[in-house]
């Protein structure tokens, strides 16, 4: 929701129009955020929102402006206007407010006349303290039969603070802004630039002013133009962010890459290792601990200075010491092996200084698995920015927070009948938990789907699994777990070996929640080796013909999942499980082979309860449900009918679920999917780049304080890609740690959700 909409609705509760209680749905419903998001603004109506009324003319006078808008005054003889669309003048050509409808137009004539605007401050400034500043500039099109052109300011234009109130017959102010504008700061018509700094008050002022200053006694070159000003924000402000110097990760395609370690240091012609040498080596062994299914060749290169058999024995034991380290650490032998190649495999010229330096290297090739596709060793080649993922890398895009609904694209859905519109017509939309769980008392088995990469149906699912835990299911099933990870569980929270797509924040979330409640996680993606040995199984029996053929593929994983949510039954005749997985794994229905749903009930003998979630539920348009415009819900919902629950695409009066769950339209709630509040009961945390220095495009993480930053996944990620965009963490209560990255470097923080 635009932020206007706040400013509006917190001015209408203030003049007590919303009648309580009959009208607090109303009111509500106009003001799903009634606080703003800049909560501790020092200034009162940071966006001119707040009027007592909207003038259709430009000011003559400055009491025009303070007439019309509240708290804002005009500290000399000026004519500030109040810019909105109701705003007529041939003289003027207003653009868009920043936000909102409303904004000020100063008139600025060089140094015989000036316009501005002043406020009173919520509190003095504090002398000592520090303060985050920022506001938005802009030029109209249009200006006094001229068209604007665009223009750097000066350090004479910018925030003056006072401790009085000025009443000045003069036209111009003199004075030098605590803080300034820069020549760095380009103001273009119909543009708005964003003018930002931290300053220390050395005062207790209690008045701000912006406009165009001329220093006493001085001669300078001023602003000369029409300016519209916009959302003033001043706020107390520490910065409690460090630099960071993340753990160094290193990227595997396939199932072997090469890597070369910066920072391992010996003597010089010798093979002991320098002390500068432990911190790299002591990250390498923090990550072979996290990802148990590496293994390590550690080889040894040297330059060409030498003899030919002294540098390769150099090079071998070069290559042995820090084998012989890393198995001191704890690293299993059987992980390791080592060998030199002294100078007979160069990377760089050994004829000058710096190619040989780049000679003399440790390299490392790596071996073994931590994922099904691409593998990871750290979070910088899972969390990366957009601008530099391929356009059809779409879950990676959504472990950044993008959550774009026309990224689940189903095949085209068929045609319904007339039966099942009508039925839908007169349906009755009902809370989708309740009769989930009425449904689930008595099951052993519940299959529930989603789609990859959109996580909205994870977050329905972390919300139930209080309820499910309280049925008696304690084993919880994800189809993204992967069979490395062994300390999950003790651990307590997932790592990025954990699995591929539970690195994305809102499944590791579910991951986190179902450790808490004390479900017991189980993979069932099947092994490799799983695989092959369900298509020799499916070829003697004569389900497939060609063990090559991508379908045959297919149909040996279907089978092997089932089998390996059998054997859990088979060890445990209690147990009583709920099954997240992708959709053609738990249809009970299908035109061809068997899916895992109909393996499982066969060698179980156990018949699972299946819940859809993703039919009706959003996509691109090719592959959106034809029943889902018709879908006009606010919470997740299941269709009745004369008390029977209804589920849409059915195939031969066969349903190929027991359940159907139609999932309302996002909306945007601060930049983010409003599901990451209502659903996961997380609180937005504002966050401006600007206050830390960062560039663009930028990148927050958070943890949970105390996890592993190095291996752990976020439990919010979002991305900012340029200047002006608005977004926020969504984060459960309790202290968080923040990092904070561009492609210059990292910064820690911590926050306290409260």
């Amino acid at each position: 929701m635009p932020f206007f909409y706040t400013q509006k609705c917190l001015s209408f509760l203030k003049k007590g129009l919303f009648v309580w209680p009959r009208t607090l749905l109303l009111a509500l419903w106009f003001c799903p955020s009634a606080a703003p998001i800049h909560a501790q603004n020092i200034i009162e109506n940071p966006g001119f929102e707040e009027y007592d009324h909207l003038p259709t003319v430009m000011s003559k006078i400055g009491k025009d402006f303070e007439r019309a808008v509240r708290y804002w005054v005009v500290p000399n003889q000026a004519s500030t206007d109040l810019i909105s669309p109701r705003l007529q003048s041939r003289n003027l050509k207003a653009s868009l407010a920043h936000s909102g409808r409303n904004m000020a137009g100063i008139v600025i004539n060089g140094d015989f006349w000036s316009e501005y605007v002043g406020i009173k401050l919520k509190a003095p400034l504090v002398p000592g303290q520090q303060y985050y500043v920022e506001y938005w500039i802009s030029m109209p099109s249009f200006y006094s039969k001229r068209k604007p052109v665009a223009m750097s300011l000066n350090n004479q234009f910018g925030l003056r603070f006072d401790k009085k109130r000025y009443q000045f017959d003069k036209r111009i102010l003199t004075g030098v802004p605590q803080l300034p504008a820069t020549e760095n700061t380009f103001v273009e018509p119909e543009k708005w630039t964003k003018v930002s700094g931290t300053f220390v008050a050395d005062t207790a002022h209690t008045y701000l002013y912006i406009g165009q200053f001329q220093a006493p006694g001085a001669a300078h070159e001023l602003a000369i133009g029409y300016f519209f000003l916009d959302d003033v924000y001043i706020e107390a402000f520490k910065s409690t962010a460090v630099d960071y110097e993340p753990s160094r990760y290193y990227r595997i395609d396939g199932s072997v890459a090469s890597v070369i370690m910066e920072n391992i240091y010996f003597e010089t012609d010798k093979y002991d290792l320098l002390e500068e040498s432990y911190q790299e080596l002591n990250k390498l062994v923090r990550i072979l601990n996290k990802n148990p299914g590496l293994r390590l060749n550690i080889q040894g290169h040297t330059d060409s200075e030498g003899g030919e058999r002294h540098n390769l024995s150099l090079s071998e034991n070069r290559a042995k010491t820090v084998y012989e380290y890393l198995i001191d650490s704890g690293i299993q032998a059987d992980r390791l092996s080592s060998k030199g190649y002294g100078f007979s495999k160069p990377i760089a010229d050994n004829e000058t200084t710096t190619g040989r330096q780049q000679n003399r290297r440790v390299e490392f090739v790596v071996s073994g698995a931590i994922g099904n596709t691409k593998s990871v060793l750290g979070p910088e080649y899972v969390y990366r920015f957009s601008e530099d993922l391929p356009a059809e890398d779409l879950l990676s895009r959504s472990f950044n927070g993008h959550y774009d609904p026309n990224w689940h694209c189903p095949p085209p859905r068929p045609a319904v009948s007339k039966q099942e519109r009508q039925q839908f017509k007169d349906a009755k939309a009902i809370g989708a938990q309740e009769i989930i769980l009425k449904e689930t008392e008595g099951q052993r088995a519940v299959f529930i789907n989603e789609a990859p990469a959109n996580p909205q149906g994870r977050a329905f699912v972390i919300g139930l699994l209080q309820d499910w835990y309280d049925q008696g299911f304690r084993y919880l099933c994800l189809q993204s777990l992967g069979y490395d990870d062994k300390d999950l569980a003790e651990r307590g929270y997932p790592v990025l070996n954990t699995g591929l797509a539970s690195r994305e924040a809102v499944y590791g979330q579910l991951i986190r929640t179902a450790l808490e409640l004390g479900f017991q996680l189980v993979p069932f993606e099947p092994r490799d080796s799983e695989i092959e040995k369900a298509l020799n199984i499916l070829r003697r029996q004569g389900h497939i013909d060609d063990a090559s053929a991508p379908s045959s593929i297919a149909s040996a994983k279907q089978w092997a999942s089932a089998m390996n949510l059998t054997r859990l039954f088979k060890k445990d005749s209690e147990a009583r499980i709920v099954v997240l997985a992708q959709s053609a794994y738990i249809q009970e229905t299908s035109d061809g082979s068997k899916t895992m749903a109909q393996w499982f009930n066969q060698f179980s003998s156990t018949n699972p309860y299946t819940i859809d979630q993703v039919s009706l539920s959003e996509s691109c348009p090719e592959g959106l449900h034809p029943l889902y415009k018709g879908v006009k819900v606010t919470k997740p919902s299941v269709y009745q009918l004369r008390n029977k629950t209804l589920v849409f695409g059915k195939t031969q009066q066969l349903s190929p679920y027991d359940l159907q769950v139609a999932h309302p339209r996002t909306w945007e709630r601060q930049g983010r999917p409003n599901w990451l509040g209502d659903y996961l009961d997380r609180t937005p945390y504002p966050f401006n780049p600007d206050k830390y220095g960062l560039s663009y495009p930028c990148m927050a993480l958070a943890y949970p304080t105390g996890e592993d930053l190095d291996h752990a996944v976020p439990i919010d990620v979002i991305e900012i890609r340029q200047i002006g965009e608005k977004k926020s963490l969504f984060l459960p209560k309790g202290t968080h740690t923040l990092i904070l990255k561009d492609k210059s470097g990292h910064k820690k923080l911590e926050v306290n959700i409260q």
